[in-house]
């Protein structure tokens, strides 16, 4: 700093002519530098795609305004204004959006994979819960075979007649069936009954059609 406050550095090359760069100006600028770079760096670290797309806009933007009395700004890590920092900055930004977008594509395949195997994993489970409950029905039927076969040679045992006692049990089993579906029809034609009442027609509307 001169004797006039002001302050030349090497960072800057002064335009001949131009006014000198006040101390508050360049620390004002290296601040805002400081904190754009800063807080861009910290983003890219956290993987905040909308903080670090701002903060490189910040950055870009407050490098690419000259500093008053300066032809170019140079900071550390932050490289210069010129053509060739801009194309700098540009690929370095697409470098950082094919990073991003790499990230996104593997975590997209990741959980379509995941999906692949979960439904594969309850497709398995379903077939071998299915499985399970037709084995354990058949064990059962063969159990109630076993115990009316045993209660027939019982029988036989003790002089009863079992002719046609496999008949007899599905002639039961059929009239049991029989039993259910007329009661069925009966119930649903119970809920469709009509009365009449004067010169109405009024449906009754049981409970549990409400």
């Amino acid at each position: 700093m001169d004797e006039h406050g002001t302050y030349s550095s090497g960072s800057y090359d002064r335009v001949p002519g131009a006014a000198p760069l006040s101390m508050e100006m360049f620390v004002e600028r290296n601040a805002n530098l400081s904190r754009a770079y800063h807080g861009y760096k910290k983003a890219l670290e956290e993987d905040a795609e909308h903080q670090s797309n701002s903060w490189y806009n910040n950055l870009y933007n407050t490098l690419k305004r000259p500093a008053p009395g300066t032809s170019k700004t140079k900071t550390a890590g932050v490289g210069y204004i010129t053509d060739a920092g801009k194309v700098k900055w540009a690929e370095q930004k697409k470098k950082d959006d094919a990073e991003e977008k790499k990230r996104e594509d593997e975590e997209i395949e990741t959980r379509r994979k995941q999906r692949i195997e979960k439904k594969k994993k309850e497709k398995e489970e379903k077939k071998k819960a299915k499985e399970e409950r037709k084995k354990k029905a058949a064990e059962e039927k063969k159990k109630r075979k076993e115990q009316k076969e045993k209660e027939r040679k019982e029988k036989q045992a003790a002089g009863q007649t079992v002719e046609n006692e496999e008949e007899e049990e599905e002639e039961e089993e059929e009239e049991a069936d029989n039993e259910s579906e007329e009661l069925e029809e009966e119930e649903v034609e119970e809920k469709r009954k009509v009365v009449r009442k004067g010169p109405k027609r009024v449906r009754l509307v049981l409970p549990d059609e409400e």
